[in-house]
């Protein structure tokens, strides 16, 4: 399983080419496949700090051993069943439009033909490319709001704390929500509520920022 770290890195990094993509004459519709691949690994990093960890390993099973949704439907479940409306609109949007780009296939299709007719770079307008890359995604992003897991993860409580610390990080996510509030809690509630050791490394973290 990957670690957060490496989701966003790989996130951040899909996103770069998105971006690098879209000013590309005729690529763009590689780009939207770029910010859809950015959407998973920026949902898997917050989801490793949630109960199910990683979709690929939390996928439920039938009475038999078999399992109930693929990797895919079991994240689009899990996207519809923790995000908001918002968030979900934009991963289905940026999901879409990938397998479009891919398939050629139109999933929205109620009429009329099912694939595209065309290649994927004209079917699909750079406008309608910049649109998901850059508004889709943000609002998916905006929806995960990982400001918060992302200090929280280069905060070192496995040295005060140690195998406690992801659940130590997985409490604070839940209780202050956004990076702000953590940081304007006072240091005494900190160690009334986590302890000592959690405050120890947490105020190693931001006395040396």
């Amino acid at each position: 399983m990957a670690e957060f770290a490496d989701h966003i890195s790989q996130a951040d990094h899909n996103r770069s080419v998105a971006s690098h993509l879209l000013n590309q004459e005729s690529f763009h519709d590689w780009a939207v496949t770029a910010a859809f691949y950015a959407a998973i690994h920026y949902f898997e990093a917050w989801l490793y700090d949630q109960p199910e960890k990683h979709t690929e390993e939390n996928v439920p099973v039938e009475q038999d051993g078999s399992l109930k949704y693929t990797v895919h439907g079991w994240r689009e479940t899990l996207v519809t069943k923790k995000l908001s409306r918002e968030g979900f609109k934009a991963y289905r949007q940026l999901k879409e439009a990938s397998e479009t780009a891919r398939y050629l296939s139109n999933p929205r299709a109620t009429t009329g033909s099912k694939w595209t007719g065309s290649g994927a770079w004209i079917f699909i307008p750079v406008t309608g490319a910049r649109h998901l890359v850059e508004r889709d995604l943000n609002v998916f992003t905006g929806a995960l709001d990982l400001d918060l897991a992302r200090f929280l993860h280069t905060i070192d409580f496995e040295s005060t704390v140690g195998v406690t610390a992801p659940i130590i990080r997985r409490k604070l996510i839940a209780d202050y929500g956004t990076k702000e509030k953590l940081l304007a809690e006072r240091e005494d509630e900190i160690r009334r509520k986590y302890g000592a050791d959690v405050l120890a490394a947490f105020k190693r973290s931001t006395d040396q920022r």
